[in-house]
């Protein structure tokens, strides 16, 4: 939200197909071009004052944590990025069977 613009709509789905749960986030604005390859790499930071570099760095490694995955899709053409996150959803017994 912090690299979205003032007054700017983010959107947020949740999508679910088969055993995957898909969360996307489309806000306004782009990566900077320099940093884009390098998106989710420790300390990789750019034009933010009091940037560290670890916040999507850390939400790699807890998707990854999950057995899920992280993305990001920025497109100078429509001014907007999008970060995707896929996770596996939890196996659940059913009622019969957990009553066994």
């Amino acid at each position: 939200m912090e690299a979205s613009g003032a007054k700017q709509i983010i959107k947020i789905d949740l999508h679910i197909v088969d055993d995957l749960a898909m969360i996307s986030i489309v806000n306004h604005g782009t990566v900077p071009k320099e940093i884009r390859d390098r998106f989710f790499d420790k300390f990789v930071t750019a034009g933010k004052p009091g940037g560290t570099g670890i916040g999507t760095y850390s939400a790699k490694l807890i998707a990854e944590t999950q057995q899920g995955m992280i993305s990001m899709n920025t497109s100078d053409e429509n001014d907007t990025t999008t970060v995707s996150v896929m996770l596996p959803r939890p196996q659940v017994a059913n009622d019969t069977q957990a009553e066994k």
